[in-house]
Formats: C-alpha cells, structure tokens, sequence
C-alpha cells in the first residue's frame, strides 16, 4: 500500500499473504483455503450502541482484474485481540464481477446480498462513493449501504456482544495455490467516518 498526495494505493500479486493471525491458516475465516491474501488499512475503533457512517470513494485500476470475493470495503467488530468476532459488513466483486455484500446473521455467517447492478467495471478510471450507515445499538441494529450516493440496501444487522466497531478498505481475498491469482490495483480517498448518536 502507498500513499500518493491523498489517496492510498492498494496492489495486490498472488501469494501476498496477510498479517492477521487467521491469515497464514485454517482459522473463523478461511477453514477451508491455503490462507488470505490482503493489503489494507483500518480506522479508529469506537463503542458499540451508537449509529456510525463509514465512507470512502474508490477506483479500480484499469489493466488489472478481480478475483472472486474480493472484498473492498468492511465495516467490522472485533471483541478481543484473537478477532472473535465477525465483520458487520463486507462489500466485494463476486466471481461475475458484480459488487455485494456479506451481511452478519449470526456468529461468523452472513448472507449474500447483490447491490443494485454495479459491477467492477463500474469503478474502473472513475471515483464511486461507498457508504454504511449502521446502527450497532443491539436493540435497533440495522445497516444501509449506499453506492455513489444511492442507497441499494437495508436490512437487520447481528451486533455480538463486547465488540468495537471500525472500518477498513483495501483488497482482502481467499488465497489459493493454483492457478494463480490475478494482480489488483485500488484506490481509495476522502475516507470519512463519525458517529451520528
């Protein structure tokens, strides 16, 4: 990752493995894969019970590709330091090249939702705005995702219990032995985040 006057550049070759502890094995995220490739950062992190929005404007570099599920923006929550738990939000390309998102249901299981018909193809030379707005107050838990300034969708969100909430962007992927997987290029600026209540 570099940061050029502003704006982070993420790039990512086969084999670029990790530094978080479930990154070189089996572990909650990659039971049943070689390890996880990523190149990222993430911001502060805040309490549980407030509303926060966490937003960035991203670009795909053209003359590069995407592997399947990769994730390019998260909202997580994190109650120890052996990440117990899982991320509230994960927004990726799927194997077709179109933008989702992982929604958390229940410990470590999230359901896979379609955002609108955004593909990567669509943030390729150009900046789009991703945005979550998410209640973390267990009693009115809920997220909305937004892309380039619409919202594409809402749901009910699983809060566990003891977590901090934080963002993070770049490029996070499941790794693999063969074939290869392609080399990947991101940009992201005006990161923003703030608690609303």
């Amino acid at each position: 990752m570099k940061k050029k006057r502003g704006t982070y550049v993420f790039t990512m070759h086969h084999g670029d493995v990790g530094n978080c502890p479930t990154d070189r094995g089996a572990g909650y995220s990659n039971k049943n894969i070689p390890h996880s490739e990523r190149a990222e950062i993430q911001s502060q992190k805040f309490q549980q019970g407030s509303r926060y929005i966490f937003k960035a404007d991203v670009s795909m570099a053209k003359g590069y590709a995407t592997s399947p599920k990769t994730t390019i923006f998260q909202v997580h929550q994190w109650d120890t330091k052996h990440c117990k738990c899982g991320p509230y939000v994960m927004i990726f390309f799927d194997k077709s090249g179109h933008l989702s998102a992982r929604i958390l249901k229940s410990h470590h299981q999230h359901h896979i939702r379609r955002l609108g018909g955004f593909t990567r193809q669509d943030f390729e030379g150009r900046w789009v705005e991703l945005a979550v707005d998410i209640n973390t107050d267990k009693a009115r838990a809920g997220v909305t995702i937004y892309v380039d300034g619409k919202p594409v969708h809402s749901e009910p969100v699983l809060v566990q219990d003891g977590g901090t909430v934080f963002f993070k962007t770049g490029l996070y992927r499941h790794g693999r032995i063969s074939p290869k997987l392609t080399s990947d290029r991101l940009f992201v600026t005006d990161i923003g985040y703030a608690r609303v209540n």
